[in-house]
């Protein structure tokens, strides 16, 4: 038996109340977990543009010209 299986069991036996606190929880959860997922694809994302920036003249990432002229 999967494991989604035997959480709809469990929840078929909760009430109605009982479920809207589970899906609080749930919910709670799902929030971190995104977060998370979204903070390291930001950090992989300025980790590459990071190393792509530093052979282009010598300047920092945060120091490219490119920056200030638009």
């Amino acid at each position: 038996m999967s494991t989604l299986t035997e959480i709809e069991r469990a929840a078929d036996s909760l009430s109605a109340d009982e479920l809207r606190e589970l899906l609080g929880h749930v919910e709670a959860r799902l929030v971190m977990a995104e977060a998370g997922v979204r903070s390291k694809a930001a950090e992989r994302l300025m980790r590459t543009l990071q190393e792509l920036s530093r052979p282009m003249g010598g300047k920092s990432w945060i120091n490219r010209d490119e920056l200030h002229e638009r």
